[in-house]
């Protein structure tokens, strides 16, 4: 599920992370937002501009909010 979610993370060049999760995963935007603001500190944030344990803690939070993995 994490290569999942940051595969989406990164997948249009220069887009906020938030966009490109959302979409790639087919997820709530707000949610999705909710969860990088809450990791990050700014919802603005752009997939290369996180860590690896921002990106790890970004799939446990969606994992809970959405319960959509399995």
């Amino acid at each position: 599920m994490f290569f999942k979610v940051v595969k989406a993370g990164f997948a249009s060049k220069r887009k906020q992370a938030w966009k490109n999760v959302a979409a790639g995963l087919k997820l709530p935007a707000e949610k999705v937002k909710a969860v990088i603001l809450a990791v990050a500190g700014n919802e603005k944030v752009r997939a290369e501009e996180l860590s690896v344990e921002n990106w790890v803690e970004i799939v446990e939070k969606l994992d809970s909010k959405t319960q959509k993995f399995t």
